[in-house]
């Protein structure tokens, strides 16, 4: 049953396929923090910590990475033992105000269940940001939802696109493994509106293609925002 989805369940299992996100989204993220050249930066749905690691050779003083499962935390809290620069965080209310000068939130506004939960997400992000910090939010593209791609796949009808916090089941899979759950639409729309109630300005929309050989893919499976902190 969809409203009996655990993250802390798939956690382990989660983390050890090999989605493209870690090979599409990670490098164009880690990319744009070594391009403002980001010294404090705080990962808001950290999962694993894999993102932290990636970035190890990157010139950060500080990464700091929450995740509201504990088995998630759990995973992260292994790369944290690796990395002196690595803080794990269980609570949002432990987050440092006004302290990053970037955040980050990889593949987590789909798992918002409410529109609530989204702008509650939004509004920490902001208040840990300094004054211009910038977020850089990815997530699954909305408007191809439909679309099989390298590493995942859904069943959501793109018919009921604009039905904002219709609940999908995704199957996330590599050679080796796959593993189902659950994700939340959040339209273009109305993740544009989200941004402005909570301070947020987009500067960028950009839309990451596949690495798929297969030609007849239509569409793009990542799509990110990089906003600045009003």
């Amino acid at each position: 049953m969809t409203d009996q989805f655990s993250w802390d369940a798939v956690a382990e299992v989660f983390s050890e396929v090999g989605d493209n996100r870690k090979d599409l989204v990670f490098p164009f993220v880690r990319d744009r923090l070594q391009k403002m050249r980001a010294r404090h930066v705080l990962d808001f749905g950290a999962g694993d910590g894999e993102f932290a690691a990636f970035c190890k050779e990157h010139d950060i003083e500080d990464f700091a990475l929450y995740d509201s499962s504990s088995a998630m935390l759990q995973l992260a809290r292994g790369v944290a033992r690796q990395d002196e620069r690595i803080v794990v965080y269980e609570t949002v209310s432990a987050l440092p105000r006004d302290h990053f000068d970037a955040a980050t939130m990889i593949a987590v506004w789909m798992c918002l269940r409410t529109r609530d939960e989204c702008t509650s997400a939004l509004t920490s992000i902001a208040a840990s940001l300094m004054a211009r910090g910038t977020l850089i939010a990815a997530v699954t593209h909305p408007c191809f939802r439909d679309v099989h791609f390298s590493t995942y796949f859904t069943d959501f009808d793109q018919r009921c696109y604009l039905a904002d916090g219709s609940l999908f089941k995704v199957t996330v899979f590599d050679q080796h493994r796959q593993v189902e759950i659950y994700d939340t639409h959040w339209s273009l729309s109305e993740m544009s509106r989200q941004l402005h109630e909570t301070g947020f300005t987009i500067e960028e929309i950009v839309e990451i293609p596949d690495r798929s050989t297969d030609r007849t893919l239509e569409g793009v499976p990542w799509l990110a925002f990089v906003c600045r902190r009003n």
